[in-house]
This record gives structure tokens, sequence and C-alpha cells, in this order.
């Protein structure tokens, strides 16, 4: 079994805002326990310390607090001023992603509060009750744990990619820190032997470990996709090859170099449940747009122009099956101008017509991270 954790938390959801994420997952987590629809809910965004108002006849209700000491927050938002607008309420449930216990808390509030049921859920407590698998859509969503009953076994690599994910960011770092163009991989600074050691030594305790997880997570795929099965060799012949490399100076691996079509892959599979909403918006948009050319027979957009936090650019790729007129080219301007009033971002589009097709599809195959939409 898989275990979740708030790190797998905290990574999954690093390019959002945590604490609103953290209140969504005790939402989904409270209609799960109280068996409670939509339509039951109501969120009072106007006060800070209620996250809904009480449901099943004003009788329940919950807190979430984030990465915040439980103690001064629930106590704020649960004075008695408060309890009393709603004389019928009969439990209440607090959610914190903090680890200590604060049985002493829940004292406080009972003792100040006979008439009311007060359930705490701790970072431990709320962790090990969402880890049963009857809350496995809320390990997709919040921590993207897909596979929590099958021991190191994962549907596609798509399901696999935020562990992949983690380990080739950490190989990074290694290599940014400790590869030939960081400030160890100086040539005068290696002719220090501590130096060489050191660079050494951390490929040795990080990126070899890191491969053969790596290694072994692509073994255990159950279903894999054409060019997804050959990106995959590939990364594992690398893999092979670095360990052959290690063990063996003089092996020469450069043949199988690590895939930079591996990342992207992953990449693309990762941020695809974070950005889902961005692409999904973005190609529907466009869609509408480009229903006026029927010889606009390809379309891609380039996935790290939605999950690249910095960029302000989104960026496709066109193919029209014919040959591109004066009319095509001015509606093509007014494409841009409306993806610009609407989403306040640029849009760089790359178009070849029937004229420059073997031009196209060589610029097709180096975009390794397109998407057809």
């Amino acid at each position: 079994m898989q275990i979740i954790t708030w790190e797998d938390f905290e990574y999954f959801n690093r390019l959002k805002d945590k604490k609103t994420i953290f209140e969504n997952f005790c939402l989904d987590f409270f209609r799960e326990i109280e068996n409670v629809t939509d339509d039951l809910i109501f969120i009072d965004p106007n006060n800070p310390w209620i996250e809904t108002s009480p449901i099943k006849n004003w009788k329940i209700w919950f807190q979430a607090k984030y990465s915040l000491s439980p103690r001064q927050l629930f106590k704020k938002s649960l004075t008695q001023k408060k309890l009393t607008e709603y004389p019928n309420l009969k439990k209440i449930y607090c959610f914190t992603n903090w680890s200590l216990v604060y049985t002493s808390l829940k004292k406080e509030l009972e003792l100040s509060n006979p008439w009311k049921e007060f359930s705490i859920f701790n970072g431990e407590t709320l962790l090990a009750e969402v880890q049963k698998s009857k809350y496995q859509k809320l390990h997709c969503s919040y921590f993207w744990i897909t596979s929590i009953d099958q021991k190191n076994k994962y549907q596609t690599l798509k399901e696999a990619s935020h562990d992949i994910k983690r380990l080739l960011d950490e190989n990074e770092r290694i290599f940014l820190e400790h590869g030939p163009n960081s400030w160890f991989g100086n040539t005068a600074k290696l002719k220090d032997a501590s130096m060489l050691k050191a660079r050494y030594s951390a490929r040795l305790t990080v990126i070899k470990p890191n491969n053969n997880k790596i290694y072994d997570i692509l073994n255990n795929i159950l279903k894999n996709e054409p060019d997804e099965k050959l990106i995959s060799n590939k990364m594992k012949s690398h893999i092979e090859a670095f360990n052959q490399h290690l063990e063996d100076g003089e092996y020469d691996y450069t043949e199988h170099q690590f895939p930079i079509s591996f990342k992207h892959i992953i990449n693309k599979y990762f941020y695809w449940w974070i950005q889902k909403e961005n692409y999904q918006n973005y190609t529907d948009r466009l869609s509408k747009k480009l229903h006026w050319s029927v010889m606009i027979t390809e379309r891609y957009i380039f996935w790290s122009s939605i999950y690249t936090k910095e960029s302000n650019d989104v960026d496709i790729l066109l193919y029209h099956n014919g040959i591109l007129t004066t009319e095509d080219y001015e509606l093509i301007k007014v494409l841009k101008m409306d993806f610009k009033w609407v989403f306040v971002k640029n849009i760089e589009i790359y178009v070849f017509d029937k004229r420059e097709i073997k031009n196209y599809l060589l610029f097709k195959e180096k975009a390794l991270d397109i998407i057809s939409f």
C-alpha cells in the first residue's frame, strides 16, 4: 500500500494556493463522511471563520485550517458568540494538517459547549482516515496517489508520472549542483580530489538509487501506449548504461544519454492534472475560433507553455492542408487578439501549409511536448 503524506500534498499542489486547496480537500472529505450533497452546502466567503453554513437542519458544521496553529484559530472561529448564532448546531468537525494532538483543545471546547460534539482531525488522524480505499478519489485529486491498493503497480504511465517526476526533479537538482556545468563541474575545481569524490558520491548515493526506482516503476506499468513504450525503453537503456558507467569509468554511454523526450512526457502527464482546466479553456476557445477553416486539419498546443509558471505565452502549431491566403493570415491576427483579450496572454502561432509539408513534419518531430486538440 502506498502511504499518502503531507509532502505529497505540498508537492502536487505546489503551483496552487495550498490553503484554498486544503479547504477544498476538507470540504470533499466532509461530504464523504456525512454523505452530503452539494445542494445542502452553502459556502460563506464573507466570513473568514466559516467554511460552510451548517447543514442537515443546521446541525453540522466544519472548520479547516492549513499550516497555522489550530488552537488559536479554532478558538477564534468557535467563540461562544458565533456558536450561539446557530442554536441547533450539534456537531462540529475541525480539520488541520498539523500533526500535534490537541486533546486539551477538544476538552476546552466541549466544556464550554456541553451540548455540542467536536470531532477534531489533526494531520496524522486526517491522513489515517483518508488513507482508506473508499476515499480513493481524494487520493487522486489532492495527493496523486491513484494505485493505493496496488503495491508498486500503476495502470498507466500517466498514473506513475507523479512518482517519476519527484525522482527526476531530485536527479536534476543533483546534476545542477554536481554536473559539468555546476560549480563542482568547473575544470579547475575538479582538480581537487575531494570535489571529484563528492561528485561521484552524489551520483552513487542519489542518482543511481533514483534511477533504479524509475526503472522499477517503468517495469510495473500495466499498460503502455506504443509511443510511451518506445520512450520508456530509451530511459531504461539510459539507466542501464549509466549504472554500467558508474561501475566502469571507462565505459562510454554517449549513445544512451538521458532522453529528453522522457522528461517531456512525464512533465506533460504530471502537469495535466494541475493545468487541465487551463488546457480545456484554451483549446475550447481556439477550436471555436478555428472553425472558419476546414483546411486546418491538424492543431497542436505546446504543453510546456501551459504548465510553465513563468510563461506568459501560449504556443500552438497549425497545419493548413491547402495554400494559405491573405484572408487566412488576417483571421490568424484576429485569433491572436481574441486570445489576448480573453486570457490576458499572448499566443504564438506556427502555421504551415501543404507547400511546407517537409518543414512541418520536421518541426512537429522536434516539438516533443505538443498535444493535439
